[in-house]
């Protein structure tokens, strides 16, 4: 297993360090008002993510191969296609009705829902790869897109288009992503060539109802908990404060993240084969990554409390100040989230959708319990970003221990048939 984390992790860092290493360029040509208007598009992106295959790329892991998988890819493809196709037109006639900016209203949409079609066809294809153990072949993928996202955003960033240029460059870089699996995929060729029927479509999507009946739910309230503290501050403060904001969660929480779901990749690959093959020792697997990736988040995390606003100041330039107080406040949240990421799809994984659901309402309850005593006492931003981040690294806490009991019960309901 670990051979394997570490070639997903070189594609993610090398991902992340062309991120990072571009970054500075980006902030200079364009100021916290446009990462924060670019956070915003983002705050829309997330839950359409969750909508656009209705959770059925989930079931990737545990279809059957053959016929099966192949009509599973084929329903999750249609799906992401019908709900970009859903976005563009609902969202336009709503721009073109409500907004006064009716064409950078509705471009602005389009490119929402073309991020949603390609962010999807991504996912999608990061499962197959997962899948089938392909996990060279998604690492590469992450860089390719890293790198496109980067190169496009700053093109489009000296030629002054603004916010815009960060928004493009997201959906290209999804898409070229999206393009280097069906190149260099063989496996995911295969599938793609076998076109099912309607009726195994419909059987597929039968067999795999829980899906969108209690996954959807469940990522649609996980995603607002993601996108309530940007629109927090975005709205309660300004747009530079959701700037601000955005550019830590992109170079610090989303790498952290990052990394983590490199890590989950091939954990829920392990799991998920020790589940369909009833095999014992999913409890000590899921505790060896927890002690080692918070090891490793606490070593980060005391780093970036020590340094991490002057480095902010230094790479991005003084008129970032604010995101180096921001990520200091964010210490232990740090601590936590290459934990979180990397346990992220266990009870998911393991059976347990309304656990992973009730879990999600719970932490939704908490942050807007965070912003109802922030307008009430009329908090400041910073102490707005510190109390999320205790909140957030409570709420993984319990996480955590949740994915032990599902752990424990689906170990033991494995053993039980032996035991008879």
């Amino acid at each position: 297993m670990f051979k394997n984390i570490i070639v997903v992790l070189k594609g993610t860092v090398v991902a992340q360090a062309i991120s990072i290493v571009l970054m500075p360029v980006l902030t200079r040509l364009l100021g916290p008002e446009s990462f924060g208007q670019f956070q915003l598009y983002q705050s829309f992106l997330v839950p359409l993510l969750v909508l656009v295959c209705m959770r059925y790329e989930i079931a990737i892991l545990q279809a059957e191969e053959g016929p099966e998988l192949s009509a599973l890819l084929h329903l999750c493809i249609g799906i992401a296609v019908t709900v970009s196709l859903l976005v563009c037109l609902l969202g336009g006639a709503v721009a073109h009705a409500f907004f006064s900016h009716k064409a950078m209203s509705a471009v602005f949409v389009l490119l929402l829902g073309l991020g949603a079609l390609f962010g999807g066809l991504f996912i999608v294809f990061g499962y197959l790869a997962v899948r089938f153990h392909a996990f060279r072949l998604g690492a590469v993928a992450k860089v390719v897109q890293a790198a496109v996202t980067g190169t496009v955003s700053i093109i489009l960033g000296w030629l002054a288009a603004g916010p815009l240029a960060l928004i493009v460059g997201d959906a290209v870089g999804r898409l070229v992503g999206s393009a280097s699996y069906i190149h260099t995929g063989n496996r995911l060729l295969q599938c793609l060539a076998r076109p099912p029927s309607f009726v195994a479509m419909k059987r597929v999507a039968l067999r795999f109802r829980s899906m969108p009946a209690v996954a959807v739910p469940g990522g649609l309230v996980n995603a607002a908990g993601v996108v309530i503290t940007p629109l927090g501050l975005y709205a309660y403060f300004s747009a530079s404060a959701a700037g601000h904001f955005g550019i830590v969660e992109r170079c610090i929480v989303g790498p952290l993240g990052i990394l983590g779901v490199a890590i989950s990749q091939v954990f829920m690959a392990d799991l998920s084969r020790m589940i369909r093959e009833r095999r014992p020792g999913m409890v000590a697997m899921y505790w060896v990554i927890v002690r080692r990736t918070l090891i490793a988040g606490v070593a980060i995390a005391v780093v970036c409390a020590i340094i991490i606003p002057h480095v902010v100041v230094f790479v991005f330039g003084r008129e970032w100040v604010a995101a180096g107080r921001f990520a200091q406040l964010l210490t232990p949240l740090f601590a936590v989230t290459l934990t979180a990421s990397a346990v992220s799809m266990t009870l998911l994984v393991s059976g347990y959708q309304r656990l992973q659901l009730l879990w999600e309402v719970m932490r939704l309850l908490a942050l807007a319990g965070v912003w109802l005593l922030v307008s009430g006492a009329k908090l400041t931003a910073e102490t707005a970003v510190a109390i999320h981040g205790l909140t957030g690294t409570a709420m993984y806490a319990v996480y955590i221990g949740l994915s032990h009991y599902a752990l424990r019960k689906c170990e033991r309901d494995s053993a039980a048939p032996s035991q008879v």
